[in-house]
């Protein structure tokens, strides 16, 4: 009997402890980090978004992580410019997050 009676208060605590997540990202705005883009997937989507006719096909990413901040250096190609083109191929970008918000975003190496 006891037995029972302590799987049944750990089942209604642990329900408990689900509505109360559900209700607390509805009442703050909150949004899970599960599913959230990453801090590298945002710095592409920005890049993307600061020079939207170009065609970025990303060579490499990295990520450095501090106590509240990220850093990311993301590197490209264009691939709408052909290689003798007078446009740069080569790009690349840093964005700074400080408590997952973005506070910098600056090219490195500019696609103009």
């Amino acid at each position: 009997m006891r037995g029972s009676v302590a799987a049944l208060c750990s089942l209604l605590l642990l329900a408990g402890c689900g509505l109360w997540d559900s209700a607390g990202d509805t009442i703050f705005g909150a949004q899970s980090a599960a599913g959230t883009a990453s801090y590298v997937d945002r710095c592409i989507d920005i890049m993307q978004k600061a020079y939207p006719d170009a065609r970025f096909e990303v060579t490499s990413k990295r990520l450095g992580l501090g106590s509240n901040t990220a850093l990311v250096d993301v590197q490209a190609t264009r691939s709408d410019a052909p290689a003798s083109a007078k446009t740069p191929r080569d790009v690349a970008v840093q964005c700074r997050f400080d408590s997952s918000v973005i506070v910098d975003f600056h090219w490195t190496a500019t696609p103009l």
